[in-house]
């Protein structure tokens, strides 16, 4: 489907966050690069996510931490990882988290650093959004914040039928 260049991919994607439901959100660019005009709230990011989330391809997507690139007559094989290291620990083992499922992390001066991720433990399912992190002294509280969110929304709720 055609959409018009970069300005009709954005006006889609505005439309699509009405449909949504997305009350505090405005798109200006696909790539997510910083502009005033663009922004979000945890709670309509969320909506995205769980949007995402229910599109079989995608949640495989979001839940793959990695992917080998077989080799071509231009390169040699390769992996890529997921940048989320709650799932993962391939760039760093501290913040890796044994419930954690998929997700997406994102690291800008203007955003801070920021993760939405879903952890699994037994019958407990949950989301996590955590914005505007910061990084001190080589420490990625993004990632820190979230792994204390979700023990503490696995050891303090229960579904309850």
């Amino acid at each position: 489907m055609h959409c018009g260049g970069i300005d009709g991919f954005v006006e889609k994607m505005n439309s699509r966050a009405l449909t949504l439901g997305l009350a505090a959100t405005n798109f200006t660019n696909p790539t997510g690069n910083h502009d005033e005009q663009q922004y979000s709230t945890a709670t309509d990011i969320l909506k995205i996510y769980k949007s995402l989330y229910s599109i079989p391809a995608l949640s495989k997507i979001l839940n793959t931490t990695s992917f080998k690139i077989d080799a071509t007559n231009k390169s040699p094989s390769r992996t890529l990882w997921t940048g989320n290291s709650l799932s993962s620990k391939y760039y760093s083992v501290n913040y890796f988290y044994t419930y954690a499922r998929g997700g997406k992390t994102s690291a800008s001066s203007s955003g801070g650093y920021s993760v939405i991720c879903t952890g699994v433990k037994g019958n407990s399912k949950l989301i996590c959004v955590v914005l505007n992190s910061t990084l001190d002294e080589g420490v990625n509280y993004a990632f820190v914040d979230a792994k204390n969110l979700f023990e503490y929304g696995f050891n303090n709720f229960s579904l309850k039928t």
